[in-house]
């Protein structure tokens, strides 16, 4: 007997039970045929598979429910954190409020001895600054004989680094008008050196900080809340006419990633710099400070706008990890350091990188 006779045996035996089946129950009629699935992977001559059945696509309605529970979902979780954004806010203005009452609250004795203590501590974090301790100095004398500008001094958002920046910034406009005066027109490779400044009239910028509720320095970068955009799933159709859409449009140039100037050649997708055709290594932060300014030529940046874009708010350094870099960056780059040739200072204000 062939592979088809012993098929033909087992439909038989199969039928039989099946049939046998259907009798011993009385309340069903026993069907006429009962066909058999083959038990092996040959099939007879005559036999025809039936069609596959279509596997049906999820529904329009499952997705569009799924796109609205992924939305709401989207916008709890920014109510969250708006709510939480809005606790901080609401947490800062009760400290400033608490220490301010505290303030209030100190006698005349207390009120000298803390502003002399915080005048002294915010002048020991500054480095390199001309006059800081006479500064220091008359500020302390002047809290001594005025008490009202000794609360001042002791006000949350005032400080003595605060104080510093507003003479440089007050300084740097001071230099601008004496170059204006001689003819000098102010701008990138005109620093102003040569210009004196009036020891008093420093004394009187670090009074005129204090005494002003609106100081530029004070502000800070506000913290803001920033909604973060739905970005739900697209449908196939939209995204097959997006596609047909950005087929027609011409590409777009990419801005150009590599920065040239002079014997200086920076490839910064590579993070690679070259000078003279020799490469120079440079460490993270140097190579990220470099690419930030060049990049952006002739852009002043301050020493704490690097601080926070280069190392990042979080970072508990100060301004002077930005003076030892670019230190260390100028000594590698530059032929004559104290003559730089790329990265400039803007006295009073900054650094920025000469194009």
């Amino acid at each position: 007997m062939g592979a088809f006779s012993n098929v033909d045996y087992e439909l038989q035996n199969n039928e039989a039970a099946v049939s046998n089946a259907f009798m011993e129950d009385d309340d069903m009629d026993m069907p006429q045929t009962v066909p058999a699935e083959p038990t092996t992977g040959s099939f007879p001559p005559d036999t025809e598979l039936a069609p596959a059945t279509a596997v049906s696509e999820p529904s329009a309605v499952s997705d569009t429910q799924s796109e609205d529970e992924a939305r709401r979902a989207h916008e709890a979780a920014e109510a969250k954190r708006k709510a939480e954004w809005d606790a901080r806010q609401a947490e800062k203005q009760r400290a400033e409020q608490a220490a301010l009452e505290k303030l209030d609250a100190m006698s005349p004795a207390e009120l000298l001895k803390a502003a002399a203590k915080r005048v002294s501590a915010d002048t020991e974090k500054l480095t390199r600054r001309n006059m800081k301790e006479s500064v220091s100095e008359f500020i302390q004398t002047k809290c001594i004989d005025d008490l009202d500008f000794a609360r001042l001094t002791m006000h949350p958002r005032k400080s003595m680094i605060h104080c510093f920046q507003y003479i440089s910034r007050k300084a740097w406009d001071y230099v601008q008008d004496e170059l204006k005066a001689n003819g000098v027109q102010p701008g990138p490779g005109q620093q102003g050196y040569g210009c004196d400044i009036p020891d008093d009239l420093c004394y009187q910028w670090a009074e005129d900080y204090f005494r002003d509720p609106d100081a530029k320095e004070d502000q800070g970068d506000e913290e803001e809340f920033v909604p973060q955009p739905y970005r739900g799933k697209t449908s196939s159709k939209s995204v097959s006419k997006k596609k047909k859409e950005e087929k027609k449009k011409e590409p777009e140039k990419q801005p150009s990633r590599v920065v040239e100037k002079g014997d200086l050649h920076l490839d910064c997708d590579s993070r690679r710099l070259y000078i003279g055709g020799k490469e120079i290594n440079l460490t993270a932060k140097e190579f990220d400070l470099l690419e930030l300014m060049a990049l952006n030529p002739n852009k002043v940046y301050s020493r704490d706008h690097l601080l926070n874009a280069v190392w990042g708010y979080d970072y508990p350094g100060d301004v002077r990890t930005v003076d030892v870099h670019i230190r260390r960056l100028r000594e590698k780059i530059e032929s004559n350091p104290s003559e730089p040739k790329y990265v400039h200072t803007k006295w009073g204000v900054g650094y920025y990188f000469n194009a």
